[in-house]
Parts: structure tokens; sequence; C-alpha cells
């Protein structure tokens, strides 16, 4: 189309020109007199005469208005032509008794900024001018005497412009004022505080009524905290959506599952004051009661004690009484989100001023499970392993305002999954959302995603004072869960679709892995014990004896999160690049440049994988992974760039020689201390190959012990498959259990050559070389074989404790692990598909009760006429949502039933 439309420029071009002379009749249809003026709005372009033309924008005064002088047109005003407008009247309809102090205002509408003279009704009983400006669809700017006034249109157009791209009331407002005037000689009046306050007013009218306060007799007056909030319909609300006739063995799919986290991205400057800017909502939202709050932190902020950190050192902790800076109100907020569907929780956010403090995020958690709170609740928190330690003493010392109708035994804190390697390894063994039973494949970390969007409007709500900045806040998360509510059909549905094969996939790994070890009766025997122990594990948290781990190898090896403890409490590189402004530290550049080369070695084999038969959603998947990919190796070269400054020059000429073609994510070179040593490019600080150094021997012992175990595992399938794997349906599972781990043993062994080549590479200036092809011979595929099938043992057998290894206690350490996390991902799949199905039947009895809710409030009048549409709006919505989901129950019918035949 574009080449078509190409060799038309000159026709639309002329087109252009030919709009701007007097082109059609010059006689005014109406009346036979000459057309001296056009309306440039109507899609016809009408011109007429000037009476005719007042008289056809009776209903349209914001229309634009032009007049021919006799060579072109100049813009003129309806309002200049004779045109008034007549409120309190039907259209048509002039007042018999109009009052006499009729006035200019000038009204903000989506086609520009208008002046228009304005016939006030003066009949009996006639109303208030605001009240006949509102009847208009004007939203006046005052109550008495209002000069200036917004139209319904333009308030909501931007009000969801703002919504969808977080454009900000400074740029719509010129926006307007230029599509007024584009040449700054006629200037329409500066509006733009107007403008502000009247938006206020609207966002927070249009909340009233969309949670039915104008259905309330009570009317606003009687809102209580809460009462403003879009709800989640999936999440469990006693006397709402959940089941009544629950058997008590199923009660874990009525957990709440909610997620805490702080974002200091959303700071505010010490403008205004709540005197001077007060907030409207006053807790009626998402915000807490700013009244309520302030007391808390009165009576507690400085009384609490001080505790003791016994994980990493979290930023989270460490600036937890760090004031947001100079000139600043708060230094971000802290807020509570649904954790599986993301919607923002009534009276969960809270100002911060000194950080990630307790006393802050307690208040934020604690408020919102005061309500609708079922009987159990899992909470995830990026520093939750410290947060829950002393929380029950806290709410002790809280008092019962803050003191949630749940008993600490049915409370569970975990650590979100991408969070979690940041802690040490017993915090990721004991808030690991992965080895957690009943909570599906829950991640945690939906306060992420959801502060992608909240962070949009930080550079707005930045300088607002702390009602307007609440209030807005308040008014875009309560869209962002209405879109969510609209969309909850087709996300439960795409996640369904996607759980039900993983959950068949995982659950005939484990049956198949179940069968192999199972084959002998001293494989039975470990089988019971691995269950039995497991199973222990799992109910740790009901009882008070220490139970052991079973998912930790009790054979200790080197790993990377010892390398990176290590490292992390040697503390010799702390301040090394603080100057540049750089807080990450030497070492951990180092670790995070080796889990990225291994994030562009996984994605280039995805890629390869991709056939000439993939879906475009494979291929879209691909393509999302290398985007976030580059980005990381982006941020990544640039810490490098303050550790290796001459590797901008070297980067520079590599870029040229490639002739500045944009290279994949996974053919990027991070250009590592060992790389530049190979190249000869040059050769870097002593203390970064040391640091590579300890980094690469714990990648290699790493992946040494994963292919230990890979065989191991293989040549137990491949046993099993030989006595017992005959007819399709065994010989199908065990080829697919075989396949996946060939597959992750060939990438295993991959990982452990490059960690050698880098060690070899590394140990020349480091005066390392001797003896080292003894400690890290070359791994072959004829070495990644089980002991057991040659006459001489492999040195993979016999290298770094490997010999104990091959001990029955070794092989059953690394079985048990291996059976172990392959039952966790299989209970983790199977309870999603519970969780999800649940969550589906619970959407449909939101609906239903919100369906109730309506139809109670409906009241002769608008009132009644605006409850009886949203009870059909919700009624048009559980429709949908039983259309869509119409086949679900089959499809995990269909799909258990394969998962165990």
């Amino acid at each position: 189309p574009l080449h078509r439309w190409m060799k038309e420029m000159d026709s639309y071009l002329a087109e252009f020109l030919h709009w701007e002379g007097r082109c059609g009749s010059h006689v005014c249809a109406g009346c036979g007199e000459e057309a001296r003026f056009r309306c440039v709005s109507c899609c016809n372009g009408m011109s007429a005469c000037q009476s005719c033309i007042v008289e056809a924008h009776r209903t349209m005064p914001f229309h634009g208005v032009e007049e021919w002088t006799g060579d072109y047109y100049r813009r003129t005003l309806l309002k200049n032509l004779g045109l008034k407008v007549q409120l309190g009247h039907p259209t048509g309809e002039a007042c018999p008794l109009p009052h006499p102090s009729g006035r200019q205002v000038v009204v903000i509408d989506i086609k520009g900024i208008h002046q228009v003279d304005v016939v006030y009704c003066g009949c009996h009983c006639a109303p208030d001018f605001y009240i006949q400006m509102l009847r208009c669809q004007w939203f006046p700017g005052s109550v008495e005497f209002p000069r200036t006034a917004m139209t319904f249109a333009t308030l909501r157009h931007f009000q969801l412009l703002s919504f969808m791209s977080k454009a900000s009331a400074y740029e719509y407002y010129h926006t307007l004022e230029r599509l007024t005037d584009n040449t700054g000689v006629y200037r329409p009046p500066n509006l733009y505080q107007v403008f502000l306050r009247i938006v206020r007013e609207w966002r927070h009218i249009r909340m009233l009524k969309r949670h039915g306060r104008g259905n309330d007799p009570s009317g606003s007056s009687g809102t209580q905290v809460g009462d403003c909030v879009v709800h989640c319909l999936a999440c469990p609300r006693p006397g709402v959506n959940i089941d009544p006739n629950r058997a008590e063995e199923d009660e874990w799919l009525d957990v709440l599952f909610v997620s805490d986290d702080a974002n200091f991205r959303m700071k505010r400057l010490n403008v205004s004051s709540p005197l001077r800017d007060p907030c409207l909502n006053k807790g009626f939202s998402y915000f807490v009661e700013e009244e309520a709050f302030a007391r808390h932190l009165a009576r507690h902020e400085e009384s609490m004690p001080e505790e003791a950190n016994t994980c990493n050192n979290h930023d989270a902790i460490k600036l937890a009484t760090m004031r947001g800076g100079k000139g600043m109100a708060t230094s971000g907020i802290g807020g509570v989100v649904c954790a599986r569907h993301e919607f923002r929780r009534a009276s969960s956010v809270v100002d911060l001023k000194k950080g990630e403090q307790y006393v802050y995020m307690d208040y934020g958690v604690l408020k919102t499970l005061m309500s609708e709170t079922p009987k159990s609740v899992v909470i995830s928190y990026d520093i939750g392993c410290q947060w829950h330690k002393n929380l029950w003493k806290r709410i002790d010392r809280y008092g019962p305002e803050l003191t949630p109708a749940l008993r600490p035994d049915n409370v569970v804190v975990l650590v979100p999954k991408f969070h979690l390697p940041a802690h040490i390894a017993e915090c990721q063994e004991e808030f690991s959302f992965n080895l957690e039973t009943k909570v599906g494949t829950t991640d945690g970390e939906a306060p992420e995603r959801g502060w992608a969007a909240s962070n949009l409007m930080a550079s707005s709500t930045k300088e607002m004072g702390p009602g307007s900045c609440h209030d807005t806040l308040d008014d875009h998360w309560g869209d962002a869960n209405w879109r969510k509510c609209i969309s909850i059909a087709t996300v439960l549905l795409r996640k369904i679709q996607e759980t039900v094969p993983r959950r068949k996939e995982y659950v005939v790994t484990l049956e198949t892995f179940s069968e192999t070890v199972g084959e002998t009766a001293a494989g039975a025997e470990c089988l019971k014990k691995w269950t039995e122990a497991v199973e222990a594990w799992e109910r740790r948290r009901s009882s008070d004896v220490v139970v052991p781990n079973p998912y930790v190898p009790t054979l200790v090896a080197l790993t990377l999160a010892a390398v990176r403890l290590q490292l992390a409490q040697d503390g010799t590189d702390q301040t090394w690049g603080v100057s540049s402004g750089i807080r990450i530290a030497a070492s951990k550049m180092i670790i995070d440049g080796v889990h990225t080369e291994q994030l562009q070695l996984d994605l280039e084999r995805d890629n390869k994988v991709l056939g000439p038969h993939s879906t475009d959603l494979q291929r879209a998947k691909v393509l999302e992974r290398a985007a976030n990919l580059r980005r990381r190796v982006e941020s990544w070269m640039d810490v490098q760039r303050v550790y290796v400054p001459e590797i901008v020059g070297i980067r520079d000429q590599i870029d040229r020689e490639a002739g500045g073609d944009c290279m994949v994510a996974w053919n990027m070179d991070l250009l590592m201390p060992s790389t530049l040593l190979e190249k000869k490019m040059l050769t870097c600080d002593s203390r970064l190959l040391k640091y590579e150094w300890e980094v690469r021997r714990a990648q290699a012992a790493e992946a040494l012990a994963g292919v230990q175990r890979k065989i191991i595992l293989e040549t137990h399938v491949a046993n099993h498959r030989e006595a017992y794997g005959h007819g399709q349906r065994q010989g199908s599972k065990s080829h697919v259990l075989l396949a996946d781990c060939r597959r992750d043993k060939i990438w295993l062994m991959a990982t452990y050559n490059r960690a050698r080549e880098a060690l070899f590479r590394l140990a020349v200036p480091l005066d390392l070389l001797k003896g080292l092809s003894r400690l890290y011979p070359r791994l072959s595929q004829d070495d990644a074989t089980s002991g057991e099938t040659r006459r001489q043992l492999p040195w993979i057998w016999i290298q770094s404790g490997a010999v104990e290894s091959m001990s029955t206690e070794g092989l059953q350490d690394a079985l048990r692990i291996e059976w172990c996390r392959a039952r966790a991902c299989a209970h983790r799949w199977s309870e999603e598909c519970l969780l999800l199905h649940e969550e589906m039947k619970r959407v449909i009895r939101s609906h239903d009760h919100n369906i109730a809710i309506w139809t109670n409030r409906a009241e002769p009048g608008g009132a009644r006429a605006y409850a009886l549409r949203q009870a059909a709006i919700r009624r048009e919505m559980r429709d949908f949502c039983l259309k869509s989901w119409r086949h679900v129950d089959e499809w995990l019918a269909i799909g258990q039933a394969n998962g165990e035949d």
C-alpha cells in the first residue's frame, strides 16, 4: 500500500491545498445567502451563511468555524457569530425566563479550549448553575458562579488515555492549547490549574459512582475504608466466592496468595501539604488511610527494636533506615498485590519515608489482611526470610487494630523465585515456592510486574502534592485491576491450556523415574524412605521437630553459591568502583558475567531447536527472551567498563570490523577476562583474573556433578527399559525420559569444557598451570558413561570426590535429589491445574455475587438504571467466562487420564 500511495502523493497534496480554498457552492443551501462561513469539524465541511451555521451548531458549540475573507479562510468563533448555549432546558427549547447573569464561559473540550456565551435557566425551581452545567455534561470548574468547565467527553478521553499511555495532565492540556491556536497569537486563557482540579474531582466522582456510592442512601459520606476497590475475581473471599461445602482436605484450594514489595522509584518531592492538597479518597481504595497510618508511625516507628540479619546483606535491609534524600517527602511506596493475578489489594499501599522499614511494610500487609481474608495465607516477600521471624511479636505490639484473624501456623512466608538465588543456601531451601507444597507454580514476583507499569507515572506523581499523588495512583490502580477483570477469562484459559500438558509431562517423568528406581526390592525400599523423608519435610511447619531436607546433598561439593558467599565475605572488592557510581562489586560482575554466558548458550540451544514447523508463539517467546537477554548483556557491559576501561576501545574496534551489523543476543561477546587473555587483547587486573578463576572452578565442579547425576539416571532408565520396557507405552515413556536426560547431560558436558578452557587461560598469568591437566581433563562422550559398564572407571568417577559418589550412599544421594525434584515438579504442576480450576469457579461465583449486589442497589430514577446496567455488564462477563471455559473440565479429565494410562 505504501508504494501505491507514493505514486499518488501529488494528488493528496493537491487535495490538501484544494481544501484551503473556497471549494463547493458559494451559496448557503438553507437560505440562498452567500456562504461565507464553513465548519472544519463537520465531516462534510459545510458552508453556510452566518445565521444558518449558528442554527446548525446549537448542539455543537465546540466546532471550529472559519470565515472567508475574500482571499483565504481565517479562524473565528461561534460565539462571535451569535451562538448562545441555553442550559437548563432540552435542546431547541428557549427559556421563558433566562437568568440575567448570563455570561461567557471558557470550556475545555477535546477539540480545544473554547469561549462560549451561556444562558442559564431562571425559571422557578431551576437548579443551581453548576447543576445546569452538569446536566449538559459539562463539569464546572467551581460550585458558585462557574466561569470555566470541561466536557465529560474530554474528561473520559484524558482519563482513559492516561491509563493506557501514562500521558501527563501537562502534556494533554498543552496539546489542547495547541489545537486551539498553534500560532501563539490567539492563545486561550491559561486554565491548567483548573484542568488539574477538575480532573481530580472527576476521578473521585467516577470512583464513587462505579462502586455504588450513589446508590447508597448514605452517599459519599458513608464510604468506608476499602469500599472503592476493584477486587480480584479469582482470589478467595469469605462470603463471596468460597465454596461453603469445601471438604477439609481440599481447604488448601482456598489459600490466599499475596506479595509484598517496595518501590523506590515512586518517590515524591516535598511539595504542598495534606492541608493544602487533601486526599479525596481517604483510604477508600488502595492507599491506606493517612491519619490512622500517621498514628501508627507515631506510636511505633521509633520504639521498634532493630532486628539482626541472618541472611545476605540485602539492600532492602541495609537501606531500611535511609531517607529518600534532600527535598523528598517520601522515598518510595510499599504495596501488596495478590500473588497469582497481580490485583492491587485494598488498603495495602503505604508511603515510605525511611526506606523499607518493617513498621511501614507491616502496616500495608496487616491492614489488607484485616478484611475478607480466608483461613490460610501465603505471603511472598523478597526479604521474607528475615521479615517473618518476629512478625507475630510485632503484631502483639501493634495491638488489635492490626491483628488479622489468622493463626501463625496458617501463615506461610516465602521468597519470590527470581529473588531467591540472592539468599543463603538455607533460605533457598526453606522459602522456595518450588519446594513448598500446595502453592502450584506461583512465582511470587507479581509486584515487580505491577511496578513496571506504575513506574511510568513516576515522573508525574513525583511533582504532585500528597493528595493529588494518592488520588491519581488510586485511579490508575483501579483501572489496572479492572483491565485484569475483563481479561481474566482469557488469562486463566491460556494458563490452563499451558498447564495441562506440563502436568502430563512432569507426572509421566516422575512415574517413569519411580518405576526405574523401584525395579528391585532395594530400590522400592529406597523409594519408600525417600517418600517418607520428603513428606516429613513438607510437614515441618506444623511440627517443632527439626527434619532433614531431602533436597540437600549429603556430600559436600564446591558450588557457585559457596564461591559467591566466600567472595562476598572476603569484602576486598566492595569499594572498588564506587567512585564511578557503580555499586556492583567486581566479584559480582564476574559471577553475573558467567551466568549471562550460560543464558546466552541456553537461548542459542533453544533457537536451534526451532524447526521450520515451529509455531508463531514458540518463535515469539525466543525473540522476547533474546530482547531481555540483550538488555541484560548491555547492562553488564556498562558495569564491565568501570573495571576494565580499555574495553571501550576494544568493543569499538569489534563493531567496526562487524560493519555495524547488530549481533543476535547469544552471539554478543562478553569479553570475560579469560577471553581477553585468549585473544591477547589486554591483561586485566589480577583481581578480576582471580575472581573468574574461583567462579570457573565452581562452575566446572557443578557441571561435573550434574553430569554424574545424569549418567546415574540414564543408566538406571536404560537398564529398566532393557528389562521391563517392552511395549509401546513403557517404551515411549522411557524414550522421552532418556532423551531429556541425554540432552541435559550434553549441555552440562559443554558447560564443564568451557569452564575448563577458561581455567587453562587464566592459569598462565596466575601461575597455577602446574597439575591443572590432571585436575581438569577434557570431558569427552566416552568419559560420560557409567563406570559400571566399563572395566576401567572413567576419570569422571574418580575426580574430585567422585569415588565417594559411586558408593551406595553417593548413588542414593544423587538419585534421591533427582527423584525429589522430579516429584516436586510433578506435584507443583498438578496443584496448578487444581488451583486454576478452582479459580475459574471463584470467578463465576464473584460475578454472581456482583450481579446480586448491583441488582439490590437498583432504585427509581437514574440510580436504578445505572445499577441494572452494571448488573447486566457483570452478567455478560460471567457468561463470557462460562463460554470460554466450557471445555476446561474435559481437558483436565483427558490430561489426567493420559498421565495415568
